[in-house]
């Protein structure tokens, strides 16, 4: 599956043209700042787009990213490339940083699916070759790291949840990488209060015990690791958080009615959610839209249709496996609803073009790669696990666990197909937007 996504990112880092990534100039004065001139870029309120700036509207962003981006930058510089050349190889030590991504994406949902590894596998594979995620593996952008940060803590904070304790191990790992979310993207910060949730959903099983007292150290550890950022920002900028860009939505005619809030709240919720399965500002003129959000509509349909059955299942074998508790299924969505939540005040108050990034809640995506496989397991595998067992236990003894494993992998290989598939359409449709624009 790695392999699969490494060859896709690359691809998509060749094919999409140089320059053309979601506001990717920005981003690499950002890199070129660091990796030749060893400084930070100056803030800009307006769009950069010309690379010959020593100012970006990026430089709200936390330095983490662009830092070790610096060095493939300063290498491939010092050996004498050309910009493109240098371009193309921070874009591809990217790919390698939404790898790691992907590899912990397995080890979140390996977490809920300690006995199947396939269904591991199959969790992490339905999110990380979303045709978006390997775009964006692709291109030169944080979201790739805040991913592998945010990914990470989850899966540090669910697997104290599933052993009923946060030691002081665990605080430790949950505090330092917590911090390089922080340092990655701003988005890290929701981290914090998912801690102190997750603290209080260890405690109201298992008792206070040491879990309080180390979940306020994890916190106090990543405040410690992203406060230099937040220093600096307060000397330089005079404010803890900066914010380049200042473009809302034109509210000027006041209070507005509950019919035109339902409208805003329907539009910005359907951009972002056709923004988060694949690059629909490059592919969107070749694809029947409609029929492509109706598709989408009717996966999620299904998805929550599957874990209603298995939380209803669950309830009736009184099973204690981290898949089948709701409180920690519903912590899973926390982050989404959270991010959701700040994109759709930023796009009121703050820049309309956030309701566009529905990139940025991919590091919120492990509960999407959790429901999948409770869906496929309840609605598709253990049904014709089923049949297959009445139909083989005729003739010899079969194991059942050895039948739903296979039917797993059988199922992984076709989703991982037609992800693939999906791939190269958004990759041949890309190309076919530059050929004409």
């Amino acid at each position: 599956m790695l392999l699969v996504y490494i060859v896709l990112s690359v691809a998509s880092a060749l094919v999409t043209r140089l320059r053309c990534g979601p506001d990717e100039p920005a981003h690499f004065i950002y890199v070129r700042e660091i990796g030749e001139h060893f400084r930070l870029p100056e803030l800009s309120h307006v769009e950069t787009h010309e690379i010959s700036l020593h100012s970006s509207h990026e430089a709200h962003q936390p330095p983490l990213y662009y830092a070790l981006a610096a060095v493939p930058y300063f290498v491939s510089r010092s050996f004498g490339a050309g910009i493109d050349t240098s371009w193309l190889a921070v874009r591809l030590f990217t790919v390698l940083i939404g790898a790691g991504w992907v590899y912990f994406l397995y080890r979140l949902s390996r977490e809920f699916f300690p006995k199947n590894r396939y269904f591991a596998v199959l969790g992490a594979a339905c999110v990380g070759l979303m045709p978006l995620s390997t775009y964006i593996g692709g291109v030169i952008n944080n979201d790739a790291l805040i991913s592998l940060f945010f990914t990470a803590a989850l899966w540090l904070i669910v697997k104290s949840i599933r052993r009923g304790c946060i030691n002081r191990k665990a605080a430790l790992q949950i505090g330092i990488v917590s911090g390089l979310a922080i340092l990655s993207k701003s988005q890290g910060l929701f981290l914090l209060p998912l801690i102190v949730i997750a603290a209080f959903i260890i405690m109201r099983r298992k008792g206070w015990g040491t879990t309080a007292g180390n979940a306020a150290i994890a916190v106090l550890i990543a405040g410690l690791v992203s406060s230099v950022w937040f220093v600096r920002n307060r000397y330089v900028c005079g404010s803890f958080i900066t914010q380049s860009l200042h473009n809302p939505m034109d509210l000027s005619s006041g209070n507005l009615a509950l019919p035109e809030w339902i409208f805003i709240i329907q539009l910005v919720t359907r951009q972002l959610f056709d923004y988060f399965w694949t690059p629909f500002w490059l592919i969107s003129e070749f694809i029947d839209v409609i029929l492509y959000q109706r598709l989408l509509m009717v996966f999620c349909v299904f998805v929550l249709i599957g874990v209603l059955v298995h939380l209803r299942s669950c309830r009736c074998s009184r099973s204690t496996g981290l898949d089948c508790r709701e409180d920690v299924l519903a912590f899973m969505a926390l982050p989404g609803i959270l991010i959701y939540m700040f994109l759709f005040r930023h796009t009121i108050w703050v820049d309309r073009g956030a309701f566009q990034q529905g990139r940025l809640l991919l590091p919120a995506a492990g509960i999407l790669s959790v429901g999948v496989v409770i869906a496929l397991n309840m609605l598709i595998i253990k049904p014709v696990s089923r049949v297959i067992m009445r139909i083989t236990s005729r003739t010899k003894p079969v194991r059942y666990e050895a039948v739903q494993a296979r039917i797993s992998a059988a199922l992984g290989i076709l989703l991982v197909i037609g992800l693939l598939a999906a791939n190269l359409g958004v990759l041949h449709g890309i190309a076919a937007y530059y050929r004409i624009h």
